[in-house]
């Protein structure tokens, strides 16, 4: 495939949704602002556990230091968003990697375990220290990065495509290679002399840092924190956003994290939180019995399929 067809599908994206706040509201508007955030959550889950098989329900936690960081700098010090922000996605990255790097050395359920507990615990810690972190009411207000539905989602937009695309060139790389590698049989890997720790760490380094980005404009976004940041819902929903859009492309978590949003979001009126989430994870297990690699991955076979159609009725009638 040429380099330029390999970008085209960004560029298609960028088409459609960049003139969007022409044509809808600002009720549309806020749901894919959003939308923009959980597909960055997505796309953090994907490049660590979509490519390396460690299937992590502790995503969480990531969002939540990095989202509580900046809140509690910004609630009780007064420090802007511009200063906070990356001194939350450093806070992030280090502690994460405090209780993470641990974890590594388990697979399968017991790895899932360790992420899991990481949440239980983050959340008992907002509770117990009530009286800075505001508890359950959270903290309000905090700064804005900008007013208005339409500011908001071209920023989050020009966000989402460039860490989107940054993660996709990864992905295709050597190093993406290696890390889905890994996932196949990480012993394989490194019986051959790899050093899987290294592409371990980098991934995770990577995923947390993407992470940590989006719970800080989610915060900063609303103008405020509560623990559901930080609540095992929301590493639920993006660990199945991920997996039904395709896991290892990056690509498939950004429709993943659409798709949900749109479809609980259109569900809100009727059906409360827990139920909503209930109802995506069953609509992605139905998607999963018959496209078991996930939406992107199927869509990106049948349009090769409809393209090679079209050249070979092409060549027969030339």
């Amino acid at each position: 495939m040429s380099k330029g067809r390999r970008y085209l599908g960004w560029l298609i994206v960028v088409l459609a949704l960049a003139p969007l706040p022409l044509f809808v509201g600002d009720a549309l508007l806020r749901i894919l602002v959003v939308a923009n955030l959980y597909a960055i959550y997505a796309m953090s889950w994907d490049i660590f556990s979509g490519h390396t098989g460690y299937l992590s329900f502790g995503h969480g936690f990531l969002i939540g230091v990095a989202a509580y960081t900046t809140s509690l700098l910004n609630y009780h010090y007064g420090i802007p968003p511009y200063a906070s922000i990356p001194i939350a996605i450093l806070v992030s990255v280090l502690v994460g990697l405090l209780f993470f790097l641990p974890a590594l050395r388990l697979r399968g359920s017991y790895f899932c375990l360790m992420t899991l507990l990481l949440v239980v615990v983050a959340n008992l810690l907002v509770n117990t220290f009530s009286n800075v972190t505001g508890g359950d009411r959270g903290l309000t207000p905090l700064s804005t990065l900008a007013t208005g539905a339409t500011a908001n989602f071209y920023i989050t937009l020009v966000l989402m495509l460039v860490i989107g695309l940054g993660l996709w060139y990864v992905s295709r790389s050597n190093l993406g290679f290696v890390l889905r590698a890994i996932a196949q049989n990480e012993d394989t890997v490194e019986g051959v002399g790899i050093d899987t720790t290294k592409f371990k760490f980098f991934a995770f380094i990577l995923s947390a840092i993407v992470a940590s980005i989006g719970g800080c404009f989610w915060v900063h976004y609303l103008g405020t924190v509560t623990p559901s940041i930080i609540s095992l819902d929301l590493s639920i929903s993006i660990a199945i956003a991920a997996i039904v859009g395709g896991m290892g492309t990056i690509t498939g978590p950004i429709m993943g994290a659409y798709l949900m949003l749109f479809i609980t979001e259109y569900l809100r009126p009727f059906i409360p939180t827990p139920g909503r989430l209930l109802i995506f994870g069953l609509i992605g297990l139905i998607i999963l019995i018959y496209c078991r690699e996930g939406l992107m991955p199927r869509l990106s076979v049948e349009v090769k399929k409809l393209r090679n159609r079209i050249l070979n009725r092409s060549n027969a009638l030339g």
